[in-house]
């Protein structure tokens, strides 16, 4: 096969299944009038230039030879001719080198000389063509600038620096309280970087007599370090906020959720919904009978009405946020007299509207006996309102039993059982020993329940 030019070549050839010979070319496409020789398994590419990552120098001009997944020649036009010729540099069938190639055929992800009229650029993503071991997100395919094709499109972004200053996007302060627009969107607080030990000490379980079911889930203790800005929600997502959303996206009603009966015990209702959930709310109560996909669903509107990223938080940030640098079982006082003036919780208020339940705290009462209006208890020290009690909230992770394994940055947990999602923070019908900032349970991200509600975390650009 005679392939007159690299662009020629590139154009020409299918879409690459990895690994492919072809995406070791880098630079221009210029057609110098000469042949650019290839035979099966082979494929001589002569590039305008080449970065040599032996030695960081640029090669210019410069061609390669590769056989299946080896460069086995690298030089200029005279060194290298066609395919069993003369003079060569020969590079002992090393492996792909690294800083030019990585282990999925990955070159470097820009043009070199970006001037230039032609060079190679990244796809990602793979297409309806590709096989199912393609489809992931390492996978890449280089492909010259003007090539077009039936499998290939594009997504676009937008930079949006945060609060400028003099010309220079700059983090606002931790403390900083902001809205990205004045109807709808949450009030958000931003959060300082730091490091935390996320778990429960050693005895704490026992000394709150937590029930079984929730022991072993929040151990071993591990350090975790915050390095990324990041704001989250003073509330939880109110009724009225979510109205909006629903009204916005005319987001069907759920079929069913998990709500109170007038015998005072709970069962799966067809009738009760986010905005009749089987007891009195106002607007600003947190909306409930949401589930997971319902809180992705919202994120994302707003995301799209503000321009900035919007997302559930992850499990670490929410526990960082909570403890608010705290050690403590809780952000205020452990004492059970004393719980009442800061969570909303199940207390003597609760008990009487729901005489079932024997797991109360009979020492104080907190004036509500479902839930409550956000920001009617104090905040913790990052001036967050309702991280324990009131309802669940939805975080980013999946499930996983206890912490052995668990991302030590910050980040969201993406294996285990991702059937179940992470939910955060005690409700308004848990006894104290279940509202505790260490606490965490698996939920189904397909249950709506009616003590289940949400928060945003903010991505600072």
């Amino acid at each position: 096969m005679n392939l007159k030019a690299l662009g020629l070549s590139l154009l020409t050839l299918p879409a690459c299944l990895l690994p492919c010979t072809l995406v070791a070319a880098l630079g221009s496409a210029q057609d110098t009038g000469d042949s650019v020789y290839a035979r099966p398994g082979q494929l001589l590419v002569r590039a305008a230039r080449l970065l040599d990552p032996r030695t960081g120098n640029v090669l210019s001009p410069a061609a390669v030879l590769i056989e299946g997944d080896k460069i086995n020649q690298v030089g200029s036009p005279s060194q290298i001719s066609a395919p069993g010729g003369a003079k060569t540099i020969d590079l002992g069938n090393a492996t792909l080198l690294p800083g030019l190639i990585d282990s999925h055929t990955r070159l470097l992800m820009d043009c070199v000389f970006p001037t230039e009229a032609h060079c190679l650029r990244v796809d990602r993503g793979g297409s309806w063509m590709f096989p199912a071991w393609l489809l992931r997100p390492a996978t890449q395919e280089r492909n010259l600038a003007d090539y077009r094709d039936d499998i290939m499109g594009f997504r676009v972004a937008k930079t949006l620096p945060y609060f400028a200053s003099s010309g220079r996007a700059r983090v606002p302060a931790p403390g900083t309280q902001f809205r990205d627009c004045a109807n709808g969107c949450p009030e958000m607080v931003m959060l300082p970087r730091g490091r935390f030990v996320m778990g429960a000490p050693p005895g704490e379980e026992e000394r709150e007599n937590a029930p079984d079911y929730f022991r072993g889930h929040s151990v071993p203790q591990h350090w975790v370090t915050i390095q990324h800005s990041f704001a989250i929600a003073k509330f939880d997502v109110t009724r009225d906020e979510y109205a909006q959303f629903v009204a916005e996206t005319k987001r069907p009603d759920p079929d069913t959720c998990y709500t109170p009966d007038p015998s005072g015990g709970e069962s799966d209702k067809k009738d009760a919904k986010w905005h009749s959930p089987g007891f009195p709310q106002t607007g600003r109560d947190p909306v409930v009978c949401v589930n997971w996909d319902d809180a992705q669903a919202y994120v994302a509107w707003l995301s799209a009405k503000t321009g900035h990223v919007y997302r559930l938080s992850t499990e670490a940030e929410w526990e960082y946020a909570a403890r608010s640098g705290t050690t403590t079982a809780r952000y205020g006082s452990d004492r059970p007299a004393e719980l009442c003036h800061y969570i909303n919780h199940a207390d003597l208020d609760f008990s009487e509207q729901h005489p079932r339940e024997s797991d109360v705290n009979r020492a104080c009462r907190d004036g509500f006996a479902f839930t409550s209006p956000v920001g009617s208890f104090p905040p913790n020290r990052f001036g967050l309102y309702d991280m324990l009690g009131n309802v669940w909230q939805w975080t980013e992770d999946c499930w996983n039993d206890d912490y052995k394994g668990a991302p030590s940055d910050g980040s969201s947990w993406q294996t285990g059982n991702c059937g179940r999602r992470v939910v955060r923070g005690g409700a308004y019908s848990l006894m104290p020993a279940l509202v505790r900032s260490s606490v965490r349970l698996g939920s189904k991200s397909s249950a709506r329940d009616h003590s289940g509600g949400f928060r945003v975390a903010r991505t600072i650009e």
